[in-house]
Parts: C-alpha cells; sequence; structure tokens
C-alpha cells in the first residue's frame, strides 16, 4: 500500500510525539543530555536499518516466516556478548544458540521451493537489531530510558523526514490514519519497554 520509507517515518514521528508528550513535561531538556551521544546517534541508526531491512523483507516475506527467523538476534546477542559486553557464555547458552539457529535453518529452507531472497533481509534486520540491543544495553549504565528512547525515535524522524517528500503518498482512508498513527505510538510504547 504505501512505500517503506513513509511507514518508518509514520512509525518514528509517533515515536517522538509519544515521548514528547508523556516525558517532556517532566524531564524538559534532560530528556536530549547523554553522556554517550555518539553512540546513542550510532544505535538509533542501527535501528532504523533494522526497520527498514525487516520492513522491506515483509512486502515478500510472511510474517510468520519473518517473525521466526528475527528471533535469531538474540542468538547474535549471544554471539557477540563475549566480545562486545565482556559477558561469559556457558555451555547450556550456547547449545540453545546452536539449536535455536538450527530452527531458523529449518524455518527459512535454503533451497527450497518456498524461499525467497528477502529472507536474507530479515536475517541481516536480526543481525542489526542484535547489535542495537548490545548498544541499547552499553547506554543503560550512562543514560535514562528516556534519554535512550529520545534519541533512537529523534534520529529516525530526522533520516526519514528528509526522505519522505520524495515518498509521500496521501493515506486512503481514516483507517489507514489510524493504523499508521497506532504504529508509531505502539512502537514507541514497546522500545520504552525494551529499553
Amino acid at each position: 500500500f504505501y512505500p517503506v520509507i513513509q511507514l518508518l517515518w509514520c512509525r518514528y514521528f509517533g515515536h517522538v510525539v509519544f515521548m514528547l508528550v508523556v516525558f517532556a513535561p517532566r524531564k524538559g531538556k534532560a530528556l536530549f543530555r547523554s553522556r554517550r551521544p555518539w553512540l546513542q546517534i550510532v544505535r538509533s541508526l542501527l535501528f532504523c536499518l533494522t526497520s527498514f531491512l525487516m520492513f522491506c523483507a515483509l512486502q515478500y516475506v510472511p510474517v510468520g516466516t519473518a517473525a521466526a527467523v528475527s528471533f535469531t538476534a538474540p542468538m547474535v546477542v549471544l554471539v557477540l556478548s563475549p566480545f562486545m559486553l565482556g559477558e561469559t557464555v556457558g555451555p547450556l547458552k550456547t547449545v540453545a544458540a546452536i539449536s535455536g539457529f538450527a530452527g531458523a535453518l529449518f524455518v527459512i529452507q535454503p533451497g527450497g521451493d518456498a524461499f525467497h531472497p528477502a529472507v536474507l533481509l530479515v536475517l541481516l534486520s536480526a543481525c542489526t537489531s542484535a547489535l542495537t540491543q548490545i548498544l541499547s544495553r552499553k547506554l543503560a549504565s550512562h543514560d535514562t530510558p528516556e534519554t535512550s528512547n529520545t534519541y533512537m525515535a529523534a534520529a529516525g524522524f530526522v533520516l526519514t523526514s528528509l526522505m519522505l517528500p520524495f515518498f509521500w503518498q496521501s493515506p486512503d482512508s481514516l483507517v489507514h490514519v489510524g493504523l499508521l498513527v497506532s504504529m508509531g505510538i505502539l512502537g514507541g510504547c514497546g522500545h520504552y519497554c525494551l529499553v
């Protein structure tokens, strides 16, 4: 129905509005104060890339398949956490990661008749999502969840706003307007809970 850039813009616009309405009255300018602003920006751009890849893939890959493949993100976090977070990974977690990856391969079925190359976009999205989660963990000891979420929403909003004039398509109905608005608000709530 709508271009990916427009969907992302709606998602980030709703997220920004959510953060400003709920937290700006209490936090004011502190909402934008970060001890690690460049790391916040990198994390936010990675999240924007994650969303872009997933939205592009969903044009070709069934939602169930995309959801199953996206569950590989925690496995990537598990593999990267010793290197990026200094955490140790025990044998039980290693077995769980290998089992989960085998399950993802079963769902993807590379080389099968139902395989679509866009599944690789979902895998790439899971990897960028994992990096986003690791950076969220790193930033949790430096900035508040409200600040991290505001950076995430603001960076995505600014980036997609720059591209929006080239992709804008007016919504067909009030139902679509409601869905686009709710996507942003629910996305903002969800990411606040994640952080």
